[in-house]
């Protein structure tokens, strides 16, 4: 019996043979629907992802065609079939320091002129949004910048992060503060 290929966080093998097809029309249904409900636009080039991604929970389901599971996370008044959706669509791809050149931007230029506009207005709260924060590795960057940027007069100030994701599987995870990078 051949192997089954590792699971991935980013993307989900599956047998091209197996796959339920995904009309144009259904692309657009579930696109709208996501865009509606949680604001991701997922564009027009995302059609194949969403297949892969999504025909295990067809099947699950016992769903012949997409239209048919549309209509399901459409009329869901509890919210899981929603859940289930966005979770499966959101790419969570993270690690420390991931696009480096914002980290460097955010120490050299970012962090030093909003001290100053802060310090001229006699505050010392520093509060940042890291949307899209995955499992947590790109906040607790900033975190370290941040303490690598006051040193020691961090004492002095009220840093603080909000972390937020649209994935609440990603988000359970981030909780924990144990980087999949580090076990």
């Amino acid at each position: 019996m051949p192997s089954q290929p590792p699971k991935s966080d980013v993307a989900e093998f599956t047998d091209d043979a197996a796959l339920t097809p995904l009309s144009d029309q259904e692309y657009r249904l579930i696109c709208d629907l996501i865009y509606a409900r949680v604001g991701i636009d997922l564009g027009e080039q995302k059609k194949s992802l969403m297949v892969g991604r999504l025909n295990k929970i067809l099947k699950q389901l016992g769903f012949k065609d997409f239209n048919t599971y549309y209509e399901y996370v459409a009329s869901d008044d509890t919210g899981q079939a929603l859940t289930t959706l966005i979770n499966r669509m959101s790419t969570n791809h993270t690690f420390f320091y991931r696009e480096p050149d914002h980290f460097q931007f955010f120490y050299h230029k970012v962090l030093p002129e909003v001290v100053k506009t802060l310090k001229s207005q006699n505050r010392k709260q520093l509060h940042i949004w890291c949307p899209g924060c995955s499992t947590g590795e790109e906040p607790y960057t900033l975190a370290m910048l941040i303490c690598e940027y006051f040193a020691n007069d961090l004492s002095d100030w009220n840093p603080g992060i909000l972390a937020t994701d649209i994935s609440r599987r990603v988000l359970d995870k981030a909780k924990t503060g144990i980087s999949k990078t580090l076990t």
